[in-house]
C-alpha cells in the first residue's frame, strides 16, 4: 500500500469571494470567519496556528479586524466582498500559537500560506471508502480520517458521528506528542513543535520475514535486522514542525493482538518446516532445528517426532499424550532476542480496546527490553491448547505481556505455514487462542 496523505490546495481571496459575490452562497466565508472569531487553529505551511488579527488592503485603504471583536464580523465580510472587485488587494494576518499566558512568536501569515480544508472548499479529509473492510483495517481508515480532521482543527466527534469518533483521543495524543517533541528538542514549554501532516502508511504490506543470519531466529524489518523499526511498523504517521519530524503509530484492534506473523516455508526468509519433512516425522533444516531448540523441542528425535505429530493424524480422536510440556532446555536469550525483534521500538502503540476507546503508549528501547525479558519459564502445548488441534502453542510472559507463540497452518491446510506471536497486556487475561484455520489480518 502506497503512503496516503490528505491533499490540500492553498487559499486565495477568491476562495471566499469573487467578482463581488460570496462563493458557495457564503458557506466558505462563514466557515472561515467562524474559524477566525472562535480562535480555531488554521492549517498552514508552518503547521496549525491561530490567527489573531486580519489586515485587509484594497483601493488604497487599509482595514484591521481583531479576532476578539466578533461584532465586526459583518463589516469584515462586507469588506471582503468589496476587495474582490479591486485590482490590487492583499489579505494577511498576525499568526502564532495560543497559550495560557498569551500568544508567543507572532509573525505575518499571508492568505496563500493557509491550506484549503473541506470547510473552505478543499478536499483534505473528504476521503471515502470504496470497499468493505475487516474491522482492523476499518479502524485504521477511520483513525486516519479523524487524525486528518484534527490536523484541520476539529476537536470533537469523528467519522463515526458526533461524540462517537476518535477525535477526542487524537487531540489528547497530539497534545502529548507536541509537548514531548518540544522537550526533546530543547524548546521552551510554550513553544511546541506543531502538527503539520498526517500520513496513512499501510504497514500491513511491509514485509517482516524471519531471518537466521544472526545465529538465532529473529524477525527482520523489510530485509534489515534491526530493533529500531518505527518506520516499518507505522500505520499512521504524524509529522511535526518545518522538518516534518515523524511520530510513528502502530494501530491495533481487537482482543487478540499480534507482534509478528511470519512464514516458515522460505518464501521471504529461511525455510523452517516443509510438509514433506513433517509427513516423515522429522525436521532437518538448519533454521527449523534452530527454532525448535530455542523452545526446547529438539532435545532428541523423539521430541522432534512429537512436534511433527501435532500436524499429522488430523483430525484426531484422541488428545496427544502429555500434550502440555514444560521444557528445561529452552534458550531464554534466543527467545528474548526474537521477542525484541518482533516488538521493536521507536513508535507508539495505539490499541482500539472497545468502541472508540483508545489505549496508547510509547514503545521506547527500554520498554521493549522490559517487554521482551521473560520472567518465568516456557510451556509447550502440542496439538494446541486442548491437545486435539493441528499446530503448537508456546506460552511465556514478561513484565508487560503474556505471549502465545503459535506454529500452524493459516491457509486452510494441515502443515505449518506461519509462526505468530500473539500477546495481551499483563493487566488483561491470556491471549485468546486463534481459530483453527484463522489468521492475522495480514501476512508477512
Amino acid at each position: 500500500m502506497a503512503t496516503v496523505k490528505p491533499k490540500y490546495t492553498k487559499m486565495e481571496l477568491k476562495t471566499l469571494v469573487k467578482d463581488g459575490q460570496l462563493v458557495d452562497n457564503g458557506k466558505r466565508a462563514e466557515a472561515f470567519l467562524n474559524h477566525f472569531y472562535s480562535q480555531k487553529m488554521f492549517l498552514t505551511d508552518i503547521g496549525r496556528i491561530n490567527l489573531y488579527t486580519a489586515y485587509l488592503s484594497y483601493d488604497g485603504s487599509d482595514y484591521t479586524f481583531d479576532a476578539m471583536d466578533d461584532w465586526k464580523r459583518k463589516s469584515f465580510e462586507a469588506n471582503l466582498i468589496q476587495a474582490s472587485t479591486a485590482t490590487k488587494k492583499k489579505l494577511e494576518f498576525d499568526g502564532g500559537v495560543k497559550y495560557i499566558y498569551g500568544p508567543t512568536g507572532i509573525f505575518t501569515v499571508p492568505i496563500k500560506w493557509i491550506w484549503k480544508i473541506p470547510a473552505f472548499g478543499g478536499q483534505g479529509s473528504n476521503i471515502s471508502n470504496t470497499k468493505t473492510l475487516n474491522k482492523g483495517t476499518q479502524f485504521e481508515k477511520n483513525f486516519y480520517k479523524d487524525a486528518v480532521k484534527v490536523l484541520e482543527g476539529t476537536t470533537k466527534g469523528g467519522v463515526l458521528g458526533l461524540g462517537a469518533g476518535y477525535i477526542p483521543a487524537i487531540v489528547k495524543m497530539n497534545k502529548e506528542f507536541e509537548t514531548k517533541l518540544g522537550q526533546a528538542w530543547g524548546m521552551v514549554e510554550a513553544d511546541p513543535l506543531n502538527l503539520v501532516g498526517v500520513l496513512e502508511e499501510g504497514s500491513a504490506n511491509k514485509s517482516r520475514p524471519l531471518d537466521d543470519s544472526t545465529g538465532s531466529i529473529v524477525v527482520a524489518a523489510e530485509g534489515n535486522v534491526t530493533e529500531d523499526m518505527g518506520s516499518t511498523l507505522t500505520d499512521v504517521t504524524f509529522q511535526y514542525g518545518k522538518d516534518k519530524i515523524p511520530v510513528y503509530l502502530s494501530l491495533k484492534y481487537g482482543p487478540t493482538l499480534t507482534f509478528f506473523n511470519s512464514g516458515v516455508r522460505g518464501r521471504n526468509g529461511p525455510t523452517l518446516f516443509t510438509p514433506e519433512e513433517i509427513k516423515k516425522k522429522t525436521v532437518t533444516t538448519d533454521a527449523g532445528l534452530m527454532f525448535l531448540r530455542m523452545f526446547g523441542m529438539a532435545d532428541d528425535q523423539a521430541a522432534i517426532k512429537k512436534f511433527c505429530e501435532s500436524f499429522t493424524n488430523y483430525p484426531r480422536t484422541q488428545r496427544i499424550p502429555k500434550h502440555i510440556f514444560t521444557p528445561t532446555t529452552f534458550q531464554r536469550d534466543s527467545i528474548e532476542k526474537l521477542l525484541r525483534s518482533g516488538i521493536g521500538h521507536g513508535y507508539w502503540m495505539v490499541h482500539n480496546t472497545k468502541g472508540t476507546t483508545i489505549d496508547y503508549y510509547q514503545i521506547t528501547e527500554q520498554y521493549m527490553k522490559e517487554a521482551a525479558t521473560i520472567d518465568g519459564g516456557v510451556t509447550i502445548y502440542y496439538g494446541r491448547m486442548d491437545g486435539f488441534g493441528k499446530g503448537i502453542n508456546m506460552t511465556c510472559s514478561s513484565k508487560h505481556y503474556n505471549f502465545v507463540f503459535n506454529i500452524r497452518n493459516k491457509q486452510g491446510g494441515t502443515f505449518p505455514t506461519h509462526v505468530m506471536c500473539d500477546y495481551k497486556k499483563k493487566t488483561e487475561n491470556e491471549p485468546t487462542e486463534r481459530p483453527e484455520d484463522g489468521g492475522a489480518d495480514y501476512e508477512c
